[in-house]
């Protein structure tokens, strides 16, 4: 890495934001649980500093083919995306998004899709200062 990329990744993550907070829905708390401990689980030595929500509910319902009951099942399930910011360093944080999931067909259930950690990039980093 040259000094001219050390000093544009530096330019960069002083100048990014985190991702949007928009969402204001009634089940926010639990969202923001649910993610909170998905990432706990998986990765217990991380510490989630916020968990953002810049949508809503992406809702879609319909008929599948399930090829293993050769039969056609309903489904109704809302979608969103959420970024979890993580702290990097004393300094740093970095944002990585996942999905969540309601299944309404199966009592409401919540599911935090599964993800994984990606080593921190500089697009995808930002000062804690601008949380």
């Amino acid at each position: 890495v040259t000094q001219r990329e050390k000093e544009l990744a530096t330019a960069l993550i002083a100048a990014n934001r985190a991702p949007a907070n928009a969402y204001t829905g009634g089940d926010r708390a639990a969202i923001e649980s649910a993610v909170r401990s998905a990432w706990k689980a998986r990765y217990p030595n991380l510490q989630v500093l916020e968990v953002r929500m810049p949508e809503s509910w992406s809702r879609e319902t319909g008929w599948r083919w399930d090829s293993t009951s050769k039969a056609f099942r309903r489904f109704d399930e809302s979608s969103m995306r959420v970024s979890t910011v993580l702290a990097t360093s004393p300094t740093v944080a970095t944002w990585q998004t996942q999905w969540v999931h309601t299944f309404h067909l199966s009592g409401n259930k919540l599911v935090v899709q599964p993800f994984k950690y990606d080593e921190p990039s500089p697009r995808h980093q930002l000062l804690r200062s601008n949380l």
